[in-house]
């Protein structure tokens, strides 16, 4: 690492830093990380002036790294006036990886200023994955099939049965199979490169039956094979040059991915090891088994000081809306273009569910499937009656960024429902937002609105105070744990029938909500079935508006009691997107006002705040006012000012907010460009210049301005002030 003696070792050493963040990110899922080396700084107390103990300290915190702790040295100056700990051996796990640590003497035989650091590490294989070759399906037309099939004398289940089942066959006839793959490289063979990898197997093998020593043989076989690289070096220069010239024709989100994954290769990125009640589990079936009781519990209602009597209150409601909602009249069935419209809504290019069917199945079906599908929708609207299938789902723990892949409270596990249910759900999500009046400070999962949005009334907020009004303002930022797996079922319908008078629909939802079940997949592996008795599916179509629907009467409680702060006549408290909430106030005393109210809130709909998460910052203090004597308490958690918290990827801080901002924009950039250093962008043998300027204007410039109009409403008011 770069020394404190150069005039710009800040710079150099948060480069430094930047690439290793880089290796980190990208391989921290699929192996254990090792640093080791002379880092030019210590993990002991920071030394005076010396900027490198403080980034690598924050480095280390930042990445989850872990270090042997000692009180020994391992550098000695020459002159024997200073002695420090410099040298260190990091890694990214929390088991025993590494034993036997130890920071050896000096001895005579070492004329380095620095002693000799090991550890041992113990490393395990992992087993080799099998693949499994699809079957045969035999030709048959989808169109006579269903117009055969009557739905009046089968039940739901057996109808949506038989339409999978048609569409799979009809499929599998009207797809062409997957091109051949070769062995090594992931690259698709063209029909010129197969028969030329036949022709050179021929030769081979016409070679080894004559004991492989006919000459002439052997120069036909050599020529079979380098036809056979010249052809693979050919379509590999074409397949380049084409990705090459769309990426420069038409950039976007998807290209970027696609370019960081031909940089990443095609590894397993899943974690090798699982951490359950201090048990390591290295198998995939041992791993499947943790998850699926880790989120089987995760779905189990637990009393964590909860309130009963709103429990309680709201069973009985729940029971007096049932009955209400089987004596109302029917609501108008769907038509044609309601199920129309629905399949456009479909995402393409998702991963399939427990039926086999994805979303371009419906798109590119005929009208036959469409009317066969209306009709299924109208029985189950009129008979109330949920199929079993709609109710299953598929969990994939998704890792949180920058988590301990070994810890399974780092994964969100992200549901995949069979289309045919996710189609049902976009069918009768516009009627059920028809009457929902939701809070103008909502702004997740809401068309035509962003969370930039709420983050910028954060910014107009804090402008506000230093330029018109001049008083004090502080920001507190409250999460939910676990947010969307732990919504309590029956509080949830009745908040739904509060804000939406439907009953048709609310019986649907709620039929639609009892009996759910679901299955973890992991490496290939899929788990038992286990029933869900709470928690709205992270990944369904109607989950973001039923959550929604969950905290809304929190934000409605705060506004209709104007506790908060407003821009001139405008209620500008509590800017929210989906769990995260934010309280502003110009008050010490309404702020705490406001925490009660969120406490009382989550009491009744029995929801945890996470203490770690919520952060208090002062974002304007006047001088009359004492930093010491502000606190605030959330249930029996005292809340502290900080100095600086991270809120929807922008730093709010107490002071010199935007040199932080600017700072981590410029850090984010700079891993971006070393990222795609792989890809080509290095400059030297790598992409021609055009290429490579087209890629880090359209790739890195945006990560490092994206955020910058946010902040640039309070640089203009620091310059005016």
């Amino acid at each position: 690492m770069p020394t404190n003696n150069s005039g710009d070792s800040y710079l150099e050493y948060t480069e430094c830093l930047d690439v290793i963040s880089s290796i980190i990110s990208m391989y921290s899922v699929s192996h254990r990380i090792v640093i080791v080396g002379d880092c030019n700084g210590t993990l002991k107390p920071p030394r005076k002036y010396n900027k490198h103990d403080f980034l690598l300290q924050a480095f280390v915190h930042e990445m989850n790294l872990q270090s042997h702790r000692s009180e020994e040295s391992t550098f000695f100056h020459h002159s024997g006036m200073s002695t420090s700990q410099i040298d260190y051996i990091l890694h990214n796990a929390t088991i025993a990886f590494l034993s036997d640590y130890k920071i050896h003497d000096q001895c005579h035989s070492n004329t380095s200023s620095h002693v000799p650091v090991s550890a041992k590490m113990n490393v395990k294989s992992k087993p080799t994955n099998t693949a499994i070759k699809s079957g045969y399906v035999s030709k048959f037309k989808i169109h006579n099939e269903l117009s055969q099939h009557n739905i009046e004398s089968h039940s739901i289940e057996e109808s949506i049965n038989f339409l999978c089942n048609c569409l799979k066959k009809a499929a599998t006839v009207a797809v062409p199979s997957k091109i051949i793959k070769l062995k090594g490289p992931q690259f698709k063979a063209s029909p010129t490169t197969l028969m030329l990898l036949k022709i050179s197997k021929e030769k081979y093998q016409l070679w080894k039956s004559h004991g492989k020593k006919n000459y002439h043989l052997k120069t036909d076989k050599i020529l079979a094979q380098r036809n056979l690289r010249k052809q693979l070096r050919k379509e590999q220069y074409l397949d380049r040059t084409q990705f090459y010239n769309e990426l420069m024709d038409n950039p976007s989100n998807d290209m970027f991915h696609k370019l960081i994954r031909r940089n990443r290769g095609s590894k397993n990125k899943d974690a090798i090891c699982i951490m359950e009640n201090g048990e390591h589990h290295y198998s995939a079936t041992d791993q499947t088994n943790s998850f699926s009781r880790y989120f089987e519990d995760l779905a189990v209602p637990k009393d964590n000081g909860y309130d009963p009597e709103f429990l309680d209150l709201c069973n009985i409601r729940h029971n007096i809306f049932d009955e209400l909602c089987k004596q109302s009249s029917n609501e108008p069935q769907f038509s044609f273009q309601n199920i129309c419209d629905a399949i456009q809504q479909l995402h393409s290019g998702k991963a399939t569910g427990e039926l086999g069917l994805a979303a371009e199945h419906f798109k590119n079906s005929p009208t036959t499937v469409t009317h066969f599908l209306t009709n299924c929708f109208n029985n189950i609207f009129n008979n109330h009656h949920i199929p079993d299938i709609f109710k299953s789902g598929i969990v994939t723990p998704v890792l949180k960024k920058g988590k301990n892949p070994m810890l399974m409270d780092n994964y969100r596990g992200i549901a995949v429902t069979p289309v045919i249910s996710k189609l049902f759900e976009c069918t009768i999500l516009p009627r059920l937002t028809v009457n929902f009046n939701q809070s103008s400070l909502q702004f997740g999962f809401t068309k035509g609105l962003s969370m930039l949005m709420a983050s910028l009334i954060i910014t107009e907020a804090r402008a506000e105070v230093k330029l018109v009004t001049m008083e004090p303002l502080f920001l507190i930022t409250v999460d939910s744990q676990k947010a969307f797996d732990v919504v309590d079922h029956i509080i949830l319908l009745i908040a739904l029938y509060d804000h939406t008078q439907n009953h048709p629909l609310w019986s649907i939802v709620k039929n639609l909500y009892s009996g759910l079940v679901s299955r973890v997949k992991w490496k290939g592996t899929i788990s038992d079935s286990f029933n869900i008795h709470q928690g709205v599916r992270q990944g369904g179509i109607l989950s973001p508006f039923l959550y929604k629907v969950y905290v809304n009467n929190l934000l409605e409680d705060l506004k209709s009691h104007s506790l908060g702060l407003k821009i001139g006549t405008n209620y500008v408290g509590c800017p929210t997107c989906a769990n995260d909430i934010d309280f502003l106030s110009s008050s010490h005393q309404e702020l705490q006002c406001m925490l009660s109210v969120a406490t009382h809130h989550a009491r009744q709909s029995r929801v945890t705040i996470n203490p770690t998460k919520t952060k208090a910052v002062i974002l304007n203090k006047p001088k009359n006012i004492n930093r010491s004597d502000l606190n605030w308490t959330l249930g029996n958690t005292p809340v502290y000012p900080s100095e600086d918290t991270t809120h929807l990827g922008l730093i709010r801080a107490e002071l010199k907010e935007n040199n932080l901002n600017v700072d981590a924009r410029i850090s984010i950039a700079r891993r971006t460009l070393y990222s795609l250093m792989n890809t080509g962008l290095h400059g030297t043998n790598g992409l021609n210049p055009q290429t490579s300027y087209k890629i880090y204007q359209s790739y890195v410039i945006p990560r490092l301005l994206t955020l910058e109009w946010k902040y640039s409403l309070l640089t203009r008011a620091n310059l005016i002030s």
